[in-house]
């Protein structure tokens, strides 16, 4: 079984682009993996990693050989989310993930856009 997790953090956190994006500096990590640390759930804009399934699809000999392995990556801004959006969309293309969906939510309390992107790929073990 492979993790995909740590992976897409690394890859999305290499991305200057994307760090201009989300306002880093040098206190406060960005992107999170499973959930967002107290403290930091208020530096908007931030995202988070969650790997939502991990199962084999492919078999050979009684084995698996691919893993079907669905990540959800949620988004949390104050402002347009698009840019933000695009570019996500644009480095998980880039890991070979295609969008499987996206669901917006809206905090009225606290003027919160939240995106859910869906994403899916197979890997080979």
């Amino acid at each position: 079984m492979i993790s995909m997790e740590a992976n897409i953090i690394d890859v999305l956190e290499e991305d200057q682009e994307l760090a201009v994006l989300l306002e880093v500096t040098s206190e406060w990590w960005k992107i999170h993996r499973y959930y967002v640390p107290g403290g930091h759930s208020e530096a908007y804009p931030y995202i988070r990693v969650i790997e939502l399934d991990n199962a084999d699809v492919h078999f050979a000999n009684n084995s698996a050989t691919a893993s079907s392995i669905p990540v959800q990556i949620d988004l949390w801004t104050k402002g347009d989310p698009a840019p933000l959006q695009r570019k996500i969309d644009e480095v998980m293309k880039s890991l070979g993930y295609g969008r499987s969906g996206v669901a917006s939510f809206f905090d009225e309390e606290n003027k919160v856009i939240r995106k859910a992107l869906r994403y899916n790929n197979v890997f080979e073990l």
